[in-house]
C-alpha cells in the first residue's frame, strides 16, 4: 500500500487568494513621483554635462548664463519621506480598521464549527456528501453571512486534504478543484477563497464574531491582514469570551 503523507497546506497560497499580495507592489502615487525624480536626475545629467562643454570650450561666464537659464526645476515631491509618510497613514489605516472590526463585533459564535465534524479522518463520502449540502445552502443566501462561509470554508479544507490522500491511495481520480466544479454551484477559486479565510481567522476566534458579510471582510481583508500582526490586536482577536 503506498504510504500516506500527511497534507499540508501552501500558506504562502493564501496571501495571493486572500489579497496579502497588494502591500508587495507600490502604489500609483509612489510610481509616478519616483518617474518624476527619474526623469529629472536624467534631466539633470544632460544639463551638466551641456554645462560643463559650454565652460570648456565658450569659458565661465557662458557656462554660469547657461547654467541659471537652464537648470531644470525639481520634482514638487520630495523622495525623503515618500515611505515614510505612506508608513504613517497605514499605521492610522490599521487603527482605524481596529476601532472600526470592534465596533462590528456581535455575540455570536461559531457553533457550527462544532456540530460539523470536521476530521481528515472521515471518508471521502462522507465528506463530499457534507461538502455538496453546505455549499448548497451557502449559495442560496442572498448575503454571504460570515458564520456560514468559514464553516464551509474549514470543511472544504478538509476536503481537499481527504481527497488528496485517498489520490494517492488511489481510490479517487482528477483534481478536488474539478470535483468542486462539477459537484457543487460554486467555483473552484471561490472553494479555494473560502478555505484560505477560515485558514487565516481560525487562529482568530473573535473575528468570527464580526457582523460583516463575507464579501465586505473580503474586500477590507489587505487591511484585516495588517491589524493581525500588530501584537496587542492580535492577542484581543485571538482570545474567547
Amino acid at each position: 500500500m503506498p504510504k500516506v503523507e500527511e497534507m499540508t497546506w501552501d500558506s504562502s497560497y493564501d496571501s495571493v487568494l486572500l489579497g496579502g499580495a497588494e502591500n508587495s507592489t507600490i502604489s500609483e502615487k509612489h510610481e509616478t513621483v519616483l518617474k518624476e525624480h527619474i526623469n529629472y536626475h536624467d534631466e539633470m545629467k544632460k544639463f551638466l554635462e551641456r554645462c560643463l562643454h559650454i565652460g570648456q570650450t565658450e569659458g565661465k561666464m557662458a557656462a554660469s548664463v547657461y547654467f541659471k537659464q537652464n537648470k531644470p526645476s525639481k520634482p514638487k515631491a520630495s523622495l525623503g519621506n515618500l515611505f515614510e509618510q505612506n508608513s504613517q497613514r497605514l499605521h492610522q489605516s490599521v487603527e482605524e480598521m481596529q476601532r472600526f472590526l470592534k465596533s462590528k463585533l456581535k455575540n455570536q459564535r461559531l457553533q457550527e464549527q462544532h456540530a460539523l465534524n470536521y476530521s481528515v479522518t472521515q471518508s471521502w463520502e462522507e465528506i463530499s456528501l457534507q461538502i455538496e449540502k453546505h455549499s448548497l445552502i451557502c449559495n442560496h443566501k442572498k448575503k454571504q453571512a460570515l458564520v456560514p462561509d468559514l464553516n464551509l470554508g474549514l470543511l472544504l479544507e478538509s476536503g481537499s486534504q481527504i481527497h488528496q490522500r485517498e489520490k494517492i491511495l488511489k481510490s479517487v481520480t482528477g483534481t478536488f478543484d474539478k470535483w468542486i466544479t462539477k459537484n457543487t454551484q460554486i467555483s473552484a477559486r471561490h472553494a479555494r477563497r473560502l478555505r484560505a479565510l477560515a485558514k487565516t481567522f481560525q487562529p482568530f476566534p473573535r473575528l468570527a464574531e464580526l457582523g460583516l458579510t463575507t464579501t465586505e471582510v473580503c474586500n477590507k481583508l489587505s487591511i484585516i491582514l495588517k491589524v493581525l500582526e500588530i501584537p496587542e490586536y492580535k492577542n484581543f482577536w485571538s482570545q474567547t469570551n
